[in-house]
């Protein structure tokens, strides 16, 4: 008699690319998966630790931040790229606005702070155009809270 595969549950987006997971129509062969994409942000970003679900479609940023912090917990990292593409595809800019080198004081839009293209896009202003990251106003789309357990 063998005993029924208790499933992994693994909080993702709800988006294009993991609708085939979610729906069911791409299964994972081998193991019982429940996937849950009617999760908010932080949920997935901080569920596992949290140990409210087994996997996550969380960032790398997340968790270096607590992994640094002393918060993590074991994880495996499968190389599954749900949004691959290049770092520097982030930084989209208005026609009509202003060059990248006078972004100083100006108002930016990014996703969230800590989401990897957020920070390589951080990065890259301060190291080639010697923009500090205080010198600009940031705004979210998603909200400062998903943020606010990391300074």
């Amino acid at each position: 008699m063998s005993q029924e595969q208790k499933p992994i549950r693994i909080a993702i987006g709800d988006n294009l690319w993991t609708r085939a997971l979610v729906d069911g129509s791409v299964r994972v062969d081998g193991f019982a998966v429940e996937f849950h994409s009617k999760v908010s942000l932080p949920d997935r970003l901080h569920g596992v630790r949290e140990g409210k679900w087994q996997g996550s479609d969380g960032t790398l940023t997340d968790y270096l931040l607590e992994k640094d912090a002393g918060l993590s917990v074991p994880k495996v990292a499968l190389p599954i790229f749900m949004l691959g593409g290049f770092r520097q595809r982030t930084l989209l800019m208005r026609r009509d606005g202003v060059a990248v080198e006078n972004l100083e004081g100006r108002r930016v839009l990014m996703p969230r702070v800590l989401t990897p293209g957020a920070v390589y896009v951080r990065g890259l202003l301060a190291d080639e155009f010697g923009i500090a990251r205080e010198s600009v106003e940031w705004h979210t789309i998603h909200g400062a809270e998903e943020d606010a357990d990391w300074k």
